[in-house]
């Protein structure tokens, strides 16, 4: 796995799109549930899954953009309301242009999704 590194929740300063799209989280505890994605960041996913997450878990989560999988590994961070919030701390090698695509085509600002990768420079997709 190639490590992207995962900020913190305060010092978090990277746009979110909206990206409703199902998903599937495999936790750490070797349970995998269903999940619907609310948004997305070059940092993290914000989901609302069908069984409880707990804070502190690590989780594979899968969903597709258009026909493309977008596979990446984060840590659950928080949870409001019925949402949870995870941080990206690696990404499937071949992914990470799928990541890009679905946040470029997803904003109105498509310059800085690319400004922020940028801006990330540990952002490197990792393959695991």
């Amino acid at each position: 796995m190639k490590d992207v590194g995962a900020p913190t929740y305060e010092n978090r300063r990277f746009s979110r799109v909206q990206a409703i799209r199902p998903a599937t989280i495999a936790s750490s505890d070797g349970q995998t549930t269903l999940a619907k994605i609310v948004d997305v960041s070059i940092c993290g996913v914000r989901f609302a899954p069908v069984r409880p997450v707990p804070v502190g878990s690590e989780c594979v989560i899968r969903f597709h953009f258009e026909d493309e999988e977008i596979e990446v590994h984060a840590i659950v961070v928080r949870i409001d309301e019925s949402f949870v919030s995870a941080e990206i701390t690696g990404i499937k090698d071949g992914c990470y242009g799928n990541l890009r695509k679905i946040l470029v085509e997803s904003t109105d600002e498509p310059g800085t999704i690319d400004t922020e990768l940028i801006a990330r420079d540990n952002f490197v997709p990792q393959s695991y």
